[in-house]
């Protein structure tokens, strides 16, 4: 339940078990202990989601043979190869493998190994697909309610930027919400989704953010907080008019 991390020392683990350790305490443990050079550990899905991963001086090794942890996880799983001809030498083979139920199916086809690499290669990539698109659909909901709080501050910006000009670039409109909303969200994937046309096109900013707007049918659940920005925002754009 230890984890290797990259800040030096000993430290409490998140996991409520074992500790993170630093390089520092992975270089002494080699001193001490000579001639290991090496610690292959798992327990942890790697970084990334690959089935292995390096850190500490590329002499700490992560190996994670279970691929789609829990079933839901979409990693891909990986062994870790060593020949007695070429050791100490050791490479790595990736894998994604298929549920018991298709591999069951698989069995009974008589079907070769390649043939389940593929059937699991193909479900990764399904698998993959579906958590970009879940993970997209958090990301823009979150994207549309800052843009909703965020009304007047982004007007502003769209004036400072381009002296107070509405027809914008792709590149403007990345910077105006960018330089207010932060950089953590996929822009480019938001202008399509927003279906703003092609990223040479020019769009409205002020006709942009009016898209943006809160309706309830009961007045009394409107928060406090988005009247405010409504009217802030309504009243922006009867000054300009």
């Amino acid at each position: 339940w230890s984890d290797p991390m990259e800040d030096p020392g000993i430290a409490r683990s998140h996991r409520g078990a074992g500790v993170m350790w630093g390089p520092d305490v992975t270089r002494r443990f080699f001193q001490e202990n000579s001639p290991i050079n090496l610690i292959v550990r798992s327990h942890e899905v790697p970084e990334g989601n690959g089935g292995y991963d390096r850190t500490h001086f590329n002499r700490v090794i992560t190996l994670f043979s279970a691929s789609n942890y829990f079933g839901d996880n979409g990693n891909r799983g990986a062994v870790m190869i060593l020949e007695a001809a070429k050791f100490p030498e050791y490479s790595f083979y990736e894998y994604y493998t298929p549920p018991l139920e298709s591999i069951a199916r698989l069995v009974g086809q008589s079907k070769d190994v390649e043939e389940w690499v593929n059937v699991g290669e193909e479900m990764y990539r399904d698998h993959q697909t579906a958590l970009q698109d879940q993970s997209w659909t958090v990301e823009s909901h979150k994207l549309m309610c800052l843009i909703v709080e965020s009304k007047p501050e982004l007007l502003e910006k769209m004036r400072q930027l381009t002296g107070d000009r509405s027809m914008v670039s792709f590149l403007e409109w990345h910077r105006i919400l960018s330089g207010v909303l932060g950089k953590d969200f996929n822009y480019e994937r938001a202008w399509d989704f927003f279906s703003l046309g092609d990223t040479d096109e020019e769009v409205n900013f002020r006709d942009f953010l009016t898209r943006f707007t809160v309706v309830l049918q009961n007045e009394g659940y409107m928060s406090f907080k988005m009247k405010a920005v409504a009217g802030a925002f309504k009243s922006l754009l009867q000054m300009e008019a």
